[in-house]
Order: C-alpha cells, then sequence, then structure tokens
C-alpha cells in the first residue's frame, strides 16, 4: 500500500487548528492522538497524531498488527498525521509496515483496506472536531469528487 493525503475539504483559522492540537494532547494517546503544542516550534508546522492499536481502529487492520508479547499495556502505532497546511487540513496516511504483518493482497483486497482506513481517518477527524468544540456542518466532506477520490478513478 502507498502513502497518501487524505483531504479533509474545509477550513480551519488559526485559533480552531490551536484548539485541536489541545484537545488532542488532552485526549492523549489512551484515545488514539498527540500533538506537539506544547513545543516551542510555531503551531501550524505541529501536526497531530493519529494512533491505531488492538482496540481501536478499522476491524480489517486490528488483525494486522503486530503482537505486543513482552509488553506491557497496549501497544499502539501511528497511521496518519493531520496537517494545518494553511487552513485548508489534511491527513498524510503512512502504513505502519514496521508492525504490519505482510501477507501478500490481491489488489481489491488492499484497495478495500486502504479504504477501510481513510473512512476511519475521517471519523477520527470527526471525533476530534466535535471534541474540541468546534462545530460544522459534516456536508462539507463531500462524498464524490473530492482529491482522494480522484486517485481511486
Amino acid at each position: 500500500m502507498e502513502r497518501h493525503n487524505l483531504f479533509f475539504e474545509i477550513e480551519l483559522t488559526d485559533a480552531q487548528w490551536n484548539e485541536l492540537q489541545r484537545t488532542a494532547d488532552t485526549l492523549g494517546r489512551d484515545r488514539g492522538y498527540a500533538s506537539g503544542a506544547r513545543t516551542e516550534e510555531p503551531f501550524e508546522t505541529q501536526p497531530i497524531q493519529v494512533y491505531l492499536d488492538e482496540e481501536r481502529g478499522p476491524d480489517a487492520w486490528r488483525g494486522f498488527l503486530a503482537g505486543s508479547e513482552g509488553r506491557y499495556g497496549r501497544s499502539s502505532v501511528e497511521v496518519a498525521s493531520f496537517h494545518f497546511n494553511g487552513g485548508r487540513p489534511f491527513a498524510s496516511i503512512d502504513y505502519p509496515t514496521e508492525t504490519v504483518e505482510p501477507p501478500a493482497f490481491s489488489r481489491d483486497r488492499e484497495l478495500k483496506l486502504q479504504v477501510e482506513l481513510d473512512r476511519w481517518l475521517r471519523n477520527r477527524w470527526d471525533e476530534l472536531m466535535r471534541a474540541s468544540g468546534i462545530h460544522y456542518d459534516r456536508g462539507h466532506f463531500p462524498i464524490s469528487g473530492s482529491e482522494e477520490q480522484e486517485r481511486f478513478s
């Protein structure tokens, strides 16, 4: 599977992005988020990381996480980062190759896994927006015609 971006097609202000970062920090890795909002770097260069673990993630992906024998607690792996992008946020998706078993997939199966992860990440974005108190019209997220949909045509 190849690395790609998932565009949310919504505009955010600097203050809204700062609020998303603070919310991600508050929720923390236990809820599948992390941010560098407390660093000295400018806020717009700090992505919000999204994590997949044995209890949280798309159903088809949970079985591919490598076992965590000998480790205390849940293991999690970063699967994407949300980026400010000058007020046009997007997720950069990087498949966790070091913790995913490498079975041979057909192109159809690979595409289904990719689509399921994309949907899950959109839901994670929606959850973070709700948790931060930023109100939006879900209709702002188009079902077709978006940049990532063009990749599958």
